[in-house]
Formats: structure tokens, sequence, C-alpha cells
């Protein structure tokens, strides 16, 4: 029963990111270039 309840927290909160997201979409790019250049600083 708590399990549930525990997974129904989960998803409220995933929604709650997602909008989020939706509603910064330009910090959402900026977080992704950011990783993108990581990733490029590990190959070379």
């Amino acid at each position: 029963m708590s399990s549930k309840n525990q997974t129904k927290k989960y998803s409220g909160h995933l929604l709650e990111q997602k909008r989020e997201n939706i509603r910064s979409p330009c910090l959402n790019r900026a977080l992704a270039c950011h990783i993108q250049s990581t990733f490029k600083n590990k190959e070379t």
C-alpha cells in the first residue's frame, strides 16, 4: 500500500519537473549544451 503511494508521489514530482522544463526552455537548452561540452571534454 505504501509503495503504491510512493510511486504516485514520484510520478507527480516528474510531472512537476516537466512543467518546469516547459516554462524555462532556455535553461534546459543551456543545461543540454553544458552536458554536451562536458562529454566532448571527456572524449579528448
